[in-house]
């Protein structure tokens, strides 16, 4: 059966905010119509908790935020952390060492916010390409004159490591190294350029999967969107990924619907007005009323106004693309046994298969009403 979405967690760069790193007035718009309904809206990024934009925490009833890629969850209200997975001491002062003279960037990502040695911030230009990027970066960095020394009296665990080199082929050099040498680490990338590494375990879809259980919610109502490679495990273990339409096609690839428009041209928006707008399409199959398969398709079709192959493979195809949400009703279906034969069981198959496929459908099969005679 599908539930109805309670959670929406937005990356924030390249899917929320714009390339300029500006949050539209109509996806605050959104944001708020959504938050209005009862749905919690929150930001699910690799961003540390003090690097969080105002223009989206400010947005009244934004109270949780998963950062540092789902390292950590907070309740802004509270300025609670509610969740938490660090990487142990002694991985992070292998990672430092076998790093040190890797000419890059190197955060620390503790409690709520990054830090970085000083040298390495004087060389930012060299690294991070992004002028929006540089800024952020500058404005929410604690900076240390010795990092190593620092975190060695620093008493709390590290949520993330972060990382940019100057080349793609440079990442993809040092992300092989990682990958090879530090099995216990999760390695992703949110630009080009950098590298993020979190303990196995901490990943944006097993924070909110964790964050969900903690408040009662399913699987299947979390709603999820994102745009890059550190967003995969999100749009693939929530009931519902939306990978933006500006996302890298792998990326897509593992999500269950594409945003209509880039992250310039409102895409979430977009899709959550659709979901606060959207009445459910109500399909109901009175198995004492069909009498041939062509009446079944024929009503199916004309109901969701599409053209699909007459064909229970064709029907599933055309099921499963749907996103509005869509109740399906089976009554009498003894009766279509009796009438239908093995097409009966066939359809039912395709709508039990489809509901398990798309989360917008939910399938019932009514007790049968027995005619009088």
């Amino acid at each position: 059966m599908s539930l109805p979405i309670r959670i929406i967690a937005l990356d924030l760069d390249g899917t929320t905010f714009t390339d300029e790193k500006q949050i539209t007035p109509r996806t605050q718009a959104a944001i708020t119509s959504a938050i209005e309904q009862g749905i919690i809206v929150m930001p699910a990024t690799g961003r540390p908790i003090n690097g969080l934009p105002e223009a989206f925490i400010q947005i009244p009833g934004v109270r949780y935020a998963l950062c540092s890629n789902g390292a950590v969850i907070t309740d802004l209200k509270e300025h609670q952390i509610l969740y938490e997975k660090t990487i142990p001491r002694s991985i992070v002062f292998a990672v430092m060492d076998l790093l040190a003279d890797v000419k890059g960037t190197f955060e620390l990502y503790i409690q709520d916010r990054a830090h970085i040695d000083r040298k390495l911030m004087e060389h930012l230009d060299e690294y991070v390409p992004s002028p929006h990027l540089r800024d952020y970066i500058r404005k929410s960095r604690t900076v240390h004159s010795n990092l190593k020394e620092f975190f060695e009296t620093c008493p709390y665990g590290v949520q993330k490591i972060n990382m940019s080199y100057a080349t793609i082929a440079q990442k993809d050099q040092i992300q092989a190294f990682i990958k090879q040498n530090f099995p216990e680490l999760v390695c992703v990338n949110g630009q080009p350029t950098n590298l993020e590494l979190t303990i196995k375990g901490a990943d944006k879809g097993e924070g909110l999967l964790a964050f969900g259980s903690l408040l009662g919610i399913e699987r299947e109502e979390i709603m999820a969107f994102g745009d890059n490679y550190n967003d995969l495990d999100m749009l693939e273990k929530v009931g519902v990924g939306v990978a933006m339409a500006n996302a890298e096609p792998e990326v897509q690839s593992h999500a269950d619907f594409v945003t209509r428009y880039t992250n310039n041209e409102d895409g979430v928006a977009d899709v959550i007005e659709q979901l606060l707008e959207s009445s459910p399409i109500e399909l109901t199959l009175n198995g004492s009323e069909m009498k041939t398969e062509m009446e079944v398709y024929n009503q199916i079709a004309s109901v969701f106004q599409k053209d699909f192959s007459k064909d229970p493979s064709g029907l599933l195809s055309m099921l499963i693309s749907i996103q509005e949400p869509t109740e399906i009703t089976l009554t009498n279906y003894e009766v279509l046994q009796n009438t239908l034969g093995d097409f009966s069981e066939q359809l039912l198959n395709v709508f039990s298969e489809a509901s398990e496929k798309n989360s917008a459908i939910c399938f019932n099969i009514e007790e049968i009403v027995f005619l009088e005679q």
